[in-house]
């Protein structure tokens, strides 16, 4: 129960993340699309969070029927990865994840995630 409880955290902490992305232009952080301007980037960041979000929603429901571990294992890692991401592109003149909601949104989700991996190995 506590494992289920904190994997759906760690997604929620990272599709609230992703809300938030919108609103400091991530973007403008990710090859191919800091070349477009805001308009097209926008576009092209939304679009492109749908197949995300609907292999995400098949990953979950897999796991769920206890079918995939190897989802739930991968996505754990992906969370601590992403913070060490924003952790590598904090100096970027580009970056605006500065406060402390934008944290919290961003280390919540890898905390979650490498305890889920913790309780899930062990």
């Amino acid at each position: 129960m506590l494992a289920d409880v904190t994997f759906f955290t760690a997604i929620s902490f990272i599709l609230l993340h992703e809300m938030d992305a919108v609103k400091y232009y991530e973007w403008n952080l990710l090859p191919i699309l800091n070349k477009m301007d805001d308009e097209k980037g926008y576009w092209w960041f939304t679009v492109l969070h749908l197949p995300l979000y609907v292999g995400l929603f098949m990953g979950v429901k897999a796991v769920i029927l206890n079918e995939e571990l190897l989802f739930a294992q991968l996505l754990d890692g992906f969370l601590v990865i992403h913070f060490f991401l924003h952790f590598l592109l904090r100096k970027h003149p580009k970056y605006r994840f500065h406060n402390p909601l934008s944290w919290t949104l961003i280390a919540g989700a890898a905390v979650c995630g490498l305890a889920h991996l913790l309780m899930i190995m062990l």
